[in-house]
C-alpha cells in the first residue's frame, strides 16, 4: 500500500511536471509523453482539477496549470527569504543568551519551527526539530503570537487545537489562557514556565509581517533554573530582536505619506 501511494505521488508530479513544460496538453499527449495509461493520465489530472491545481480549457479540452501552484513557490521563497535574513541575528541572539533560540511561524492553530539556533555550549537537550508544529496556545512563540490576535480569532483556535496535557503546567481552560494573554500584551513577552516540555522555560516575542499580521516569533528556551535566573536579561533580549527583525523583515506603522 506505501509502495503504490509512492508510485502514485510520482505519477502525479510526471504529469504536473509535464504540464510545466508544455504550458498546455490533452490526456492523449500526456500519455505518450509521462507513459501511463489514458486513464491514469486522466483520473490525475481530475484529482488536480478538483484540488485547484490544474485547469481544463472547455474551448480547447486542454488542461494547463492554475496559479494555485506558484502558491507553493511563493511560499517556499518567502520562507527562505526571510529565514535568510532573520538567521544571522537570530545567532547573535543565541551567543548573547548562551541558550537555544527558535524561529517560529503561524501555521493555523499552531505553530512550526522554522529555524534554530543551538550554543555550542552550555545547551539543554530539548525535543524541539525544524518543522515540528505544536498548539499554538502551549508555547510562549504561540502566546506572543495569540496576544496581538482578535478575541474571537483566539476563542476559534482555541476551540480547533487539540489540547494536549503536554505536563502538568499546560493551560488548560481558555480563561487560564485570556489571562495569560492579558500578561503578553501588558509586558511584552510571552513565557512558557515548564508548559511544554518539564525543566524547559522560554520566553518569546512575536514579529509582524509586512501586512501587520503575527506571523512569526522567536523564542529563547532554557532549563527552568536559568531562565528564572536570568529572566530579566533574556527578556530585555528578545525585546531587542523584536525591534530589529521588525525593521528587517516585517510591519511599518508608520502609514503612507507619514514618517
Amino acid at each position: 500500500m506505501a509502495e503504490e501511494s509512492i508510485q502514485s505521488v510520482k505519477r502525479t508530479f510526471l504529469v504536473l511536471e509535464s504540464l510545466a513544460g508544455r504550458g498546455s496538453a490533452g490526456v492523449r499527449e500526456l500519455h505518450g509523453v509521462v507513459g501511463l495509461s489514458v486513464a491514469t493520465v486522466h483520473r490525475i489530472l481530475s484529482t488536480l482539477v478538483d484540488l485547484g491545481y490544474v485547469r481544463r480549457n472547455p474551448q480547447t479540452e486542454r488542461y494547463e496549470l492554475t496559479y494555485k501552484i506558484l502558491v507553493l513557490g511563493h511560499s517556499v521563497t518567502q520562507h527562505s527569504g526571510v529565514i535568510q535574513l532573520a538567521h544571522p541575528l537570530l545567532e547573535q541572539l543565541s551567543a548573547q543568551a548562551g541558550e537555544t533560540v527558535h524561529f517560529a511561524e503561524r501555521s493555523g492553530a499552531s505553530i512550526r519551527y522554522i529555524d534554530k539556533v543551538v550554543p555550542s555550549t552550555g545547551v539543554v537537550v530539548m525535543s524541539s526539530y525544524l518543522g515540528m508544529e505544536l498548539p499554538l496556545y502551549s508555547t510562549a512563540v504561540g502566546k506572543a503570537i495569540m496576544a496581538d490576535l482578535p478575541a474571537d480569532e483566539v476563542e476559534e483556535i482555541w476551540n480547533r487545537s487539540d489540547r494536549i496535557p503536554y505536563t502538568p503546567n499546560t493551560i488548560s481552560a481558555p480563561e487560564e489562557l485570556r489571562r495569560q494573554l492579558e500578561e503578553v500584551r501588558a509586558s511584552g513577552v510571552a513565557y512558557d514556565w515548564e508548559e511544554r516540555e518539564l525543566g524547559i522555560s522560554c520566553v518569546a516575542v512575536d514579529i509582524l509581517d509586512v501586512t501587520g499580521k503575527p506571523v512569526y516569533a522567536v523564542s529563547i528556551s532554557s532549563s527552568n533554573a536559568r531562565m528564572k535566573e536570568n529572566q530579566l536579561r533574556y527578556t530585555a533580549l528578545v525585546k531587542e530582536i523584536k525591534a530589529q527583525l521588525t525593521s528587517l523583515i516585517g510591519y511599518s506603522v508608520a502609514q503612507p505619506g507619514q514618517r
